[in-house]
C-alpha cells in the first residue's frame, strides 16, 4: 500500500509539473520515486541510512551502486525528490505508515 501510494502520488505530481511546464514528451517515470521512499522509510523506522545500504556491498558492486546513484541524482532528480518528499510526509503524517522510531545503531 505504501509503494502504491507513493507511485500514484509522485506520478501525479510529476505529470502535473511536466504539464504545467509544457514538457509533455516524457510519459513514464522510472521506479526511483518508490526506491527513494523506501530508503526514507528504512531510515525513519530502522535508523539505517541509504549510504549504509550502498556501502554494505563489496568490490565492484559497491562502485556500481555509487556510480548509478550519482547518475540518477544528476540526470533524473525529479522522481527522487518527489519520492523522498512524499515518503517523508507519509511516514510522518499518515497513521498507517508511522512506525516505532529506532535510534540509529541500535
Amino acid at each position: 500500500m505504501y509503494m502504491g501510494t507513493v507511485a500514484s502520488m509522485s506520478g501525479a505530481v510529476m505529470w502535473g509539473g511536466n504539464y504545467l511546464m509544457a514538457n509533455t514528451s516524457e510519459k513514464q517515470f522510472g521506479p526511483w520515486d518508490v526506491c527513494a521512499a523506501l530508503f526514507v522509510m528504512k531510515a525513519l523506522h530502522q535508523g539505517v541510512m541509504p549510504w549504509t545500504v550502498l556501502n554494505s556491498f563489496n568490490s565492484w558492486v559497491k562502485y556500481a551502486l555509487w556510480v548509478g546513484a550519482a547518475c540518477l541524482v544528476w540526470y533524473d532528480p525529479q522522481p527522487i525528490a518527489c519520492g523522498t518528499a512524499i515518503g517523508f510526509v507519509l511516514c510522518k503524517a499518515h497513521p498507517r505508515f508511522r512506525g516505532i522510531p529506532v535510534a540509529p545503531g541500535k
